[in-house]
């Protein structure tokens, strides 16, 4: 409990009696008991499965990139046709994966966590009013 002297305004710090706290003590039990069910652990577990590898193969992905433009700038200068080369390809596909993965990553919480998730905020909600 805080002991500070009350702000110039004189009025007394709050207590653990006060409506507010009470209050936020059953939104804190509300949250804990969605967080603790089984559908929230769903929404959660259906999360890591697809953002993780997704996050790994994006950076492996990158990070193969970053390392042939230092290591191997000859390979990367290798023209393909015209003015373009090993390096520019790359580049590009560097932006479709991130095309690519934004649009699965949107399919994905479409079709597996946005209804639960709702749900889930529709459920807070009511237990909260």
């Amino acid at each position: 409990m805080r002991t500070d002297p009350p702000i110039s305004g004189g009025s007394t710090p709050a207590t653990a009696d006060t409506p507010t706290d009470s209050v936020v003590d059953s939104a804190a039990a509300v949250y804990q008991r969605i967080h603790d069910s089984a559908e929230f652990q769903g929404v959660r577990r259906h999360y890591r499965n697809f953002a993780f590898p997704a996050v790994v193969g994006v950076l492996v992905w990158y990070m193969l990139y970053v390392v042939l433009s230092v290591t191997a700038p000859g390979f990367m200068g290798v023209r393909l046709f015209g003015e373009i080369n090993v390096g520019f390809v790359f580049t590009v596909l560097q932006v479709l994966t991130t095309i690519v993965v934004s649009h699965q990553y949107s399919r994905h919480a479409a079709a597996k966590r946005d209804s639960a998730a709702l749900r889930l905020r529709w459920k807070a909600q009511e237990e909260l009013r």
